[in-house]
């Protein structure tokens, strides 16, 4: 009988390998069609950085970065710098999408969300977003993914840490799992065992340094309230109505909620909202079968934009500004 469950067993394992060898390969096959499409806007200069940058040293590949896209992220000049002389860019971005669906499947399997849910995430807007546009916004995704296969909060600080050498953005992923550290544990009342006084330090030193360097920019932001779109938060609200619904540790949600919406309101949404979606997602009570209806609505309409974005990447050559239509 023992023999018996651990056959059962290995067979489930390698049904769940099965469906992670197959989201790898149609996630890339898929990348690699609409990445001969998507050629221009933003794809125009990254495409042509990446060719300039061949047979560069490192820090030429650096200094190239800076005067064509407009980036210093040091970890992305780095990845182009390993990759460029050996495999064309189209390959890179494709090879590097499908890893960031097999992390995603893996996490998802690990806390037992169901399959449907991971399809509806990658068939999202949002995640099609970062596998053609946000370019090193996905490098940094997945560094931040790989962060989530551990538990203790300083590991997974220092992999988020090193994800911002990708993009700049992964530190509001460092601020998210401190909130998460200390709302979890309950800490506002242990705030002097050391392991939770270090947590709060950490999120209030991030915020004050954020703060302190950010001042001028809110305040501008502030005087300039009359004439913000203020239409445009409505989906982080909506965002954030979802996980104030759906997550167990409602401090947590609220915190979240609080923190999407201000970085939202400062620094707009565009990018903003894709981090808030990927997180909102990933600390969902799966469990609950009232959430069901509410995420599948989501999901299609997700998924419908995807659509709409698909389509213009065919016709106009990239994703965002087509007047072919």
């Amino acid at each position: 009988m023992i023999e018996e469950k651990g056959y059962i067993r290995k067979i489930l394992i390698d049904k769940s390998t099965i469906h992670a060898f197959i989201f790898f390969i149609v996630t890339f096959l898929t990348s690699i069609f609409i990445t001969n499409f998507y050629i221009l806007g933003d794809q125009f200069h990254y495409i042509e950085f990446y060719e300039s940058s061949k047979d560069l040293s490192l820090l030429d590949t650096y200094i190239l970065q800076l005067t064509s896209i407009g980036s210093a992220d040091p970890g992305y000049s780095l990845i182009i710098w390993l990759f460029s002389d050996l495999v064309s860019k189209n390959l890179l971005i494709s090879l590097a999408n499908a890893l960031l669906a097999l992390l995603l499947f893996k996490i998802l399997r690990k806390f037992k969300y169901p399959t449907w849910f991971f399809v509806g995430m990658l068939l999202s807007f949002y995640m099609f977003v970062l596998f053609f546009a946000a370019e090193r916004l996905k490098f940094a995704a997945i560094v931040i993914l790989v962060a989530f296969f551990y538990k203790n909060f300083f590991t997974r600080a220092f992999i988020i840490l090193l994800a911002s050498l990708f993009h700049a953005q992964s530190l509001f992923a460092l601020a998210l799992i401190g909130i998460h550290a200390v709302t979890r544990k309950n800490l506002l009342p242990n705030i002097f065992k050391f392991g939770n006084f270090l947590a709060f330090i950490f999120i209030a030193s991030f915020i004050s340094i954020f703060l302190m360097f950010a001042y001028e920019f809110i305040y501008e932001k502030f005087i300039a309230y009359t004439s913000y779109d203020f239409l445009s938060l409505a989906k982080p609200i909506a965002l954030g109505s979802i996980s104030l619904i759906f997550m167990r540790d409602k401090l947590f949600a609220l915190s979240c909620f609080i923190f999407f919406l201000v970085t939202c309101f400062i620094l707009g949404t565009d990018r903003i909202i894709m981090m808030q979606f990927i997180f909102t997602m990933l600390f969902l009570d799966h469990r609950d079968k009232n959430q069901v209806l509410v995420l599948s609505t989501l999901f299609l309409y997700l998924f419908l934009k995807n659509l709409d974005f698909i389509y213009k990447i065919f016709l106009c050559g990239e994703g965002f500004l087509c007047t072919a239509y």
